[in-house]
């Protein structure tokens, strides 16, 4: 079931709803500029755990390191955002963020912790994601080969908002911070515009997706990417065809393999893109 309503305003078209999914939720759709995402920081407030929620978090920890090792995957306890709660006014949404770190991240956001304590908060860290769109009709795929419980092999271009980079002056803005993950995993400097898509929800944490039309072609990219400096967490870059068939069929054929969020973030793309009636049929076929 979905929310047929619509919001009108200067910021933007919005309806908000909560379409329960086997993976993720989308908790509210729209095209939001950057003056119609408010973000309010609490620094220094911070959830906290019981004794035994702690031990289990640590010990998520210890398990995900190990096994990240084996595959060649660097982790560090990075410090992050918590998405405390969202709230929808005069068609802006406004997001209310405090601090969690990747640790808790990792311990709270499985189905494990939430079996074990079903009445305790979980970490849900910020993250960002972006459907970038290429001139010649691309939209940009990473594809990863070191891939664990956690890492699947496709996503969109995302990473976590964090506080070292992101909240340098007290006033974390996510346009800036989803520009400084695409500097980082591709070696561009993006001066297209930018617009939010919606905020989706899965157990492992919060996404606020994006997308952006750019100026250059799919192999453009690929050579800035090749020549320039990047964090080299993308084994490849991979492409789907801008089209309303080529999208679902892709989504279609990878639900298994493609990170939840990054599926949601092509679905809300594809919403702006090719309508709402493509956007309801492509829910409908989604798992439940």
């Amino acid at each position: 079931m979905f929310s047929t309503k619509i919001e009108r305003s200067c910021c933007g078209e919005i309806s908000v709803m909560q379409f329960l999914m086997e993976e993720f939720e989308i908790v509210a759709y729209g095209i939001f500029t950057e003056d119609a995402i408010r973000v309010d920081y609490r620094p220094g407030i911070r959830a906290r755990w019981e004794y035994a929620a702690q031990t289990f978090i640590d010990d998520a920890w210890k398990t995900y390191a190990q096994a990240s090792r084996k595959t060649g995957v660097t982790v560090y306890n990075g410090n992050i955002f918590r998405l405390d709660g969202v709230e929808r006014t005069n068609g802006c949404l406004s997001l209310m963020l405090s601090d969690t770190d990747f640790r808790s991240a990792i311990g709270t956001g499985t189905s494990g912790f939430v079996a074990a304590f079903p009445r305790v908060q979980r970490a849900n860290p910020f993250s960002l994601s972006v459907a970038l769109v290429t001139a010649d009709g691309r939209i940009v795929l990473e594809k990863r080969h070191r891939i664990d419980s956690r890492r699947r092999k496709y996503h969109v271009i995302a990473g976590f908002m964090e506080r070292e980079f992101d909240a340098s002056d007290g006033r974390p803005n996510p346009f800036d911070a989803l520009k400084r993950e695409v500097r980082e995993e591709l070696a561009l400097s993006i001066e297209d515009p930018v617009y939010a898509t919606g905020l989706v929800r899965a157990i492992y944490g919060s996404e606020l997706c994006f997308y952006s039309r750019l100026s250059i072609s799919f192999n453009d990219l690929l050579e800035i990417k090749e020549n320039g400096e990047t964090d080299c967490e993308i084994d490849t870059l991979e492409e789907v065809e801008d089209s309303p068939s080529a999208v679902a069929s892709f989504l279609a054929g990878h639900t298994g393999d493609f990170v939840p969020s990054g599926r949601a973030c092509l679905l809300l793309y594809g919403r702006e893109a090719y309508g709402a009636k493509w956007y309801e049929d492509a829910m409908k076929s989604s798992p439940a």
